[in-house]
Formats: C-alpha cells, structure tokens, sequence
C-alpha cells in the first residue's frame, strides 16, 4: 500500500484515506472495492481495483 494512501501506516487503506487521494471515491464504492467487507482496502483490493480500472495506479497519481 503507497505510503501516500496508507498514511496510518496499518497496511490498508480506510474510506478516508482512500477519499484524500481520490475524491470521488463514494461509501458505495469503497464498498465495492473492499472485497472482504472488513471496512478497509488492501494490497490484494487496491490492486484489482486499479487492475479493472476503477482507481488510478496510485504510482502514476501521486
């Protein structure tokens, strides 16, 4: 997880982290991405998220 996103430095990334780097990330949406519903996004999530095309490779973003 990008140091930029992650920046509790817990390894995942919460809605709102998420939401400082991609505003238009919505609740439903991060819902969508957090595969496991466990409240927070992770590698694994991230990368299908950019890999289908829903977020930007965060590399490029930040």
């Amino acid at each position: 997880m990008s140091a930029g996103i992650d920046t509790d430095g817990d390894g995942k990334a919460s809605l709102e982290e998420l939401q400082a780097v991609y505003p238009g990330v919505t609740s439903q949406l991060f819902a969508e991405i957090d595969a496991d519903s466990d409240g927070f996004v992770d590698d694994e999530e991230m990368a299908d998220a950019v890999a289908t095309g829903v977020l930007e490779d965060p590399v490029t973003e930040l």
